[in-house]
């Protein structure tokens, strides 16, 4: 989303939900407070999203696969790689928005 938070956000379904792991899910309606300060092109120097399983039912699907990103912040560079279980709803106007996301980072 090329640090574009309000691109990004346009990928959600309303009553979507991020799950991560050791935090507390975060509802849609909080995303713009908690979700924005993760935006900064200087820090993020390269992200992948490689889906490995896409499956349709209907108006649900799921997607399921890898990712891993690179940054640095203040002058340290950082590394994590996980996995992760989207699930998608089709919208009244047939496009797909993220209704549950869960990321799960790989340790080490």
């Amino acid at each position: 989303m090329a640090a574009d938070y309000e691109r990004w956000l346009a990928l959600w379904d309303e009553g979507g939900i991020k799950i991560s792991q050791a935090k507390p899910s975060i509802p849609y309606e909080m995303f713009a407070e908690l979700g924005a300060p993760k935006f900064k092109p200087s820090d993020l120097d390269a992200m992948k999203i490689l889906s490995e399983q896409v499956v349709v039912f209907g108006d649900w699907a799921f997607s399921m696969g890898i990712y891993s990103a690179d940054w640095t912040e203040d002058g340290v560079p950082g590394h994590m790689d996980g996995k992760f279980l989207t699930i998608l709803k089709r919208q009244p106007d047939g496009a797909w928005k993220i209704y549950r996301d869960h990321a799960s980072a790989n340790t080490k």
